[in-house]
């Protein structure tokens, strides 16, 4: 990774951002608005629930939105991922 250059990985942890439109959005729309191209972001049974895009480990669960931006936040600083490019869908 040390030959990779920097620039390539996308810091979601310091680009959080309004969504453009007025309107406001809900807890759960604006996680998925800033993290939803790194992880899938869903409701279930009882609160909430993250997975990274990658494919590198299981749901993250978690009864609260603020518990789970949490736990995607620690979770992507421990392996930051790259972002994917314009157009392209992340595996």
């Amino acid at each position: 990774m040390a030959d990779e250059d920097d620039s390539d990985f996308m810091d979601w942890a310091e680009t959080e951002a309004e969504h453009p439109d007025s309107a406001p959005l809900d807890g759960l729309d604006a996680l998925r608005w800033n993290w939803g191209t790194a992880y899938e972001i869903e409701p279930d049974d009882v609160g909430y629930r993250a997975r990274r895009r990658d494919g590198l480990g299981d749901w993250m669960t978690a009864d609260g939105l603020d518990t789970l931006r949490n736990d995607i936040l620690s979770d992507y600083l421990l392996k930051p991922m790259k972002r994917p490019d314009a157009g392209e869908t992340p595996s």
